[in-house]
């Protein structure tokens, strides 16, 4: 049954907003403590203790560098999706993702999102700045910080895509750093154990939201402020052809690849029930990536008139990625499939709804990340399982399965939170550099490309095809300027290729361009200027025709079209036919002594030589400290102190405790609690992700065994050390111990009452037990009922129907 059904939405919502805002304070956390090294600072919902083992360790690295590799998979799905002159650039952005994200969130992103010193809040983290570890806790921060890292980067990433082709490079560089600050709040907000929708019981296992949400949110104000490609929705040219589906579809293999370490490894760890969440997420996430591709295939067969269209197909995957993400680890499969499935859809019809607003985005980020993104927060309400293992789940779980309305309004919540930040702070990110440095090239810039334009590097390799593209762009951006300026008509339909007039410079920001770098002033001759590189019917050989077997020559200063070019090109006609071979030469002269060569490859182990004599024997060494003597180990039960008439000493004494008596989980056994506790890195709010430890109290129901009036008390416990003997034993049913055993003592076997959820273990209680001073609460935390021997499973005699057991301690 859902525990939270009393409580509504707002009532969380005002609680984890206002009354957290103080959940950590100044005395809790040291400045100095690593966050990673504080409990309950995983990215999946936390459990007790959250220690890292060295075995965690490795599963978090080996996640975070499969991760790692995704950022390959996004580069070449979208450099096959974008226009071939711009390949390079898109690859060089994803990089610039890593190397300027990357440091921003090692300088202050961590610690805002994980930092636990003085200041620390609901709102953000505080600490941890330009992050490092000492020696105990560096394991634990840096596994923790590269997993993070990989996920921080990822939602960058996101946004290049939808930033394509039209973004100056030192624009998107200084966005990738500032970017960190979009990601690193709601990353706080559902991850840091006092995040105010982690408090309200938000659940976001892998970053759907906190990853994918708010990197579209950031895409779709970031292709807004861009505006459309130029001619991407002018109706003759219609929407533009991947430039390499071949990369699409291997970029897509290797983000399905880095998605199973992306939702595997945000277990934080194979500890515990861990590992088996780690296979659930394995397979929750391989079939919500197969429902969305099998919606994909069939929506691409539906809408493309029989064809099988491969954007269709990757965006259908990717978006059954995206929303199965939030809940991998606490998805049934066929709740995985379904979740895959309408992700997919919404991705699919998410493309067709952008294009209908002409919204330009060039590789699909936003209905991918968004969309789908959005539906999978919201399945989380609707299918979650409640998770017995780790607690994933807080306890609740989805409407589907019977868990009330609360959970799929908190998920809400979390949506709205996110879009809205990531929108309204990307948007003052963006207008700032757009205002200061320009977001997007030039007109010339876009039509030729970023990779010759950023890169110097040219996709075409046929010159002439690349020149005659390059004039061509110039006429039609001269014309326009011609237009603005309000130039003579004769003076731009002439252009230079007639007349000796100058035309006007055409917004030439950036000046050369690499294929025609040398070419900035151009020809004067008699003859037109033919686009089609022909002349008007004259010799093939004529030095005007731009044929594509000449080589242009020439040198030249910057400029921004080749219009602007004087006097400056020679044209060289083609090869004649080729000679004769000459007569072989003079010999050379003797060259220079080389330099020494390399050291050769070691020869093979000569012939193994005979044995040796034996040595002499060696001095005897000083004699060894003295050992341990042994001894004995036990909690004695009921009684503030040990029997020192038996050589036994106290090594501690404090009170019994355990787990709540009716909890179906947490610990089975009693524990002797010292009365004077020491505490390590701490957090004072009680948390559902935990186990708990109550003070023990007695149950006596009849003065037959004990007094009364113990009923109620808590009880009392102490360690004991028994000096000369090893081996210790509680034999129930017995007063007296075996020959050659020393009794140390004996009294009435105590446990949990039988119809109680939680078990314990069977304990002897001393027979003359004594109480803690202050402890006569009737508190029930954990209890200790008299056993009973019960004959319908025990033989009877010689055990007896309803009789106290006794029981003794005795060791040797």
């Amino acid at each position: 049954m859902d525990t939270s059904t009393t409580t509504t939405v707002l009532d969380a919502f005002l609680n984890a907003t206002f009354a957290n805002q103080t959940a950590v304070d100044n005395e809790s956390y040291s400045g100095t403590t690593p966050a990673s090294a504080v409990p309950n600072n995983g990215t999946s919902a936390p459990v007790a203790g959250d220690s890292l083992s060295w075995d965690d360790a490795t599963w978090i690295l080996t996640s975070s560098f499969i991760i790692f590799t995704m950022q390959s998979g996004f580069g070449l799905l979208e450099c096959g999706n974008v226009s071939s002159k711009n390949e390079v650039n898109i690859m060089v952005k994803n990089a610039v993702d890593v190397v300027f994200g990357g440091l921003t969130y090692w300088m202050f992103g961590f610690g805002i999102t994980f930092g636990m010193a003085a200041g620390t809040n609901a709102f953000c983290g505080v600490g941890d700045w330009f992050l490092d570890s000492d020696d105990e806790h560096m394991g634990v921060v840096f596994a923790k910080f590269i997993f993070q890292l990989s996920f921080a980067t990822t939602s960058t990433t996101i946004v290049s895509g939808a930033m394509a082709e039209r973004t100056k490079l030192n624009s998107y560089i200084v966005f990738s750093m500032l970017n960190t600050v979009v990601y690193i709040f709601p990353a706080h907000w559902i991850w840091a154990p006092n995040g105010f929708l982690y408090t309200m019981g938000v659940i976001d296992v892998a970053g759907t939201g906190a990853v994918h949400l708010c990197g579209a949110s950031c895409g779709l104000v970031a292709t807004l402020l861009l505006k459309p490609r130029i001619g991407r929705f002018d109706d003759e040219k219609g929407s533009p052809e991947m430039s390499s589906p071949t990369n699409v579809l291997l970029g897509t293999f290797m983000l399905w690849w880095g998605w199973l370490g992306f939702n595997c490894g945000s277990t934080y760890g194979i500890q515990g029930g861990k590992w088996q969440l780690a296979a659930r997420s394995a397979v929750s996430t391989m079939l919500g990536s197969l429902g969305g591709g099998i919606v994909g295939v069939v929506y691409s067969y539906a809408t493309k008139k029989g064809q099988f269209n491969v954007g269709d197909i990757v965006n259908g995957i990717l978006g059954g990625l995206v929303s199965v993400t939030a809940i991998c680890a606490i998805a049934s499969p066929f709740g995985g499939l379904v979740i895959g499935s309408f992700g997919g859809l919404c991705a699919d019809l998410g493309v067709p709804l952008l294009n209908y607003l002409k919204i330009d985005d060039p590789v699909g980020a936003v209905p991918v990340h968004g969309f789908a993104a959005i539906w999978g927060m919201l399945a989380v309400g609707l299918f979650a399982l409640n998770d017995g293992l780790e607690n994933f789940s807080f306890g609740r779980k989805g409407l589907l399965y019977g868990g009330g309305p609360y959970l799929l309004g908190v998920q809400l919540i979390a949506v709205v939170v996110i879009i809205l930040w990531g929108a309204g702070v990307s948007f003052v990110l963006l207008k700032l550099i757009d205002v200061t440095m320009g977001l997007r090239m030039s007109e010339e810039e876009e039509e030729l490309g970023a990779d010759i334009c950023e890169h110097e590097i040219d996709q075409n390799d046929d010159p002439y095809e690349e020149i005659q593209r390059y004039l061509t762009i110039c006429d039609d951006h001269e014309n326009k300027m011609a237009a603005e300026n309000n130039m003579a008509v004769a003076d731009v339909e002439d252009d230079g290729k007639g007349t000796d007039q100058d035309m006007a410079v055409a917004g030439g920001k950036r000046g050369v361009f690499a294929i025609v770098r040398s070419l900035f002033k151009t020809v004067k001759t008699d003859r037109p200027y033919q686009p089609n590189g022909t002349g008007d019917g004259g010799d093939s050989n004529d030095p005007i025709n731009f044929d594509r077997n000449w080589i242009l020559q020439s040198e030249g200063e910057e400029g921004s079209c080749p219009k602007q070019m004087e006097n400056n090109i020679t044209v060289v006609a083609p090869h004649g036919p080729k000679g004769d071979i000459g007569q072989e030469g003079p010999r050379g002269v003797r060259g220079e002594k080389g330099v020494t060569g390399r050291p050769g490859k070691l020869g093979p182990h000569g012939v193994e030589g005979q044995k040796g004599g034996e040595g002499a024997p060696g001095q005897k060494g000083s004699q060894g400290a003295k050992g341990l003597g042994g001894g004995a180990v036990y909690i004695r039960w009921g009684r503030k102190s040990c029997d020192e008439s038996t050589g036994t000493v106290t090594v501690y004494s404090g009170l019994a405790g355990g787990e709540w008596y009716n909890h179906n989980g947490g610990g089975s056994n009693y524990q002797c609690l010292p009365a004077d506790p020491e505490w390590g890195w701490y957090d004072d709010e009680v948390s559902a992700a935990r186990a708990y430890l109550h003070a023990a109290e007695y149950q006596i129901y009849s003065n037959a065994v004990y007094d009364r009036a113990l009923q109620d008390r808590d009880v009392p416990c102490a360690a004991c050390y028994s000096l000369s003997r090893r081996a210790q034993l509680m034999i129930p049913a017995r007063k007296t111990c075996p020959e050659g055993w020393t009794r140390e003592y004996g009294g009435y076997l105590m446990a949990e009452h039988w119809d109680h959820a939680g078990r314990t273990e069977f304990v002897c209680m001393d027979g003359e037990p004594e109480i803690l001073s202050g402890g006569e609460g009737n508190d029930n935390g954990a209890l200790f009922y008299l056993v009973e021997a019960r004959c319908w499973s025990l033989p009877c005699p010689p055990y007896v129907e309803g009789r106290e057991v006794t029981c003794v301690v005795c060791t040797k």
